[in-house]
């Protein structure tokens, strides 16, 4: 038997639960689905790393980030470092470490671009996560909206709204 833990209550999580826990049963695994509120799953359980056999829960980050608080080995939560970061599953890797402590001080992009395309070689021989989707980030404005420009990232829709200019309707 495998344990499974997410946060409790959001529905595409737990339809993706169920869908998991069926195919396992077909293959003779029972998975048994164990979710805790948001608070009790990001508090102690994530911070704590109190994770059963798998668990789900999302992350975000900008296309040009460096995500080194997910997957640095410092920043494994831990009694040691007062339980901050979040390389919840405690990815221990020193290379990747290393370089992920080198890419905010790269000052040429090329140069960024081969560290972090270095990082996903790592992550994708190791796969210390699973990525499952990618959450699409949809804008949809009217035609009448001039200098409007979406970003797709994390950066706030509204970020450029002062050089937004709406055209009257035709009348």
């Amino acid at each position: 038997m495998l344990r499974f833990s997410a946060v409790a209550g959001i529905r595409d999580i737990e339809q993706l639960e169920q869908l998991i826990q069926s195919d396992l049963a077909k293959i003779g695994v029972e998975l048994q689905i164990d979710n805790k509120p948001a608070k009790t799953f990001f508090g102690e359980f994530a911070r704590h790393r109190k994770f059963p056999d798998m668990s789900f829960y999302a992350w975000i980050s900008a296309p040009d980030g460096w995500s080194h608080t997910l997957w640095q080995d410092d920043y494994i939560p831990s009694e040691k470092n007062n339980w901050q970061g979040q390389n919840y599953p405690g990815w221990r890797n020193r290379e990747v470490t290393e370089l992920l402590k080198r890419v905010p001080s790269e000052m040429d992009a090329d140069k960024r671009l081969q560290l972090m395309a270095r990082v996903q070689e790592l992550f994708v021989d190791e796969l210390p996560a699973i990525p499952m989707y990618f959450r699409p980030v949809v804008a949809i404005a009217t035609t009448r909206l001039k200098n409007y420009q979406p970003t797709g990232t994390l950066t706030p829709i509204s970020w450029n709204a002062d050089k937004w200019d709406l055209e009257p309707a035709n009348q």
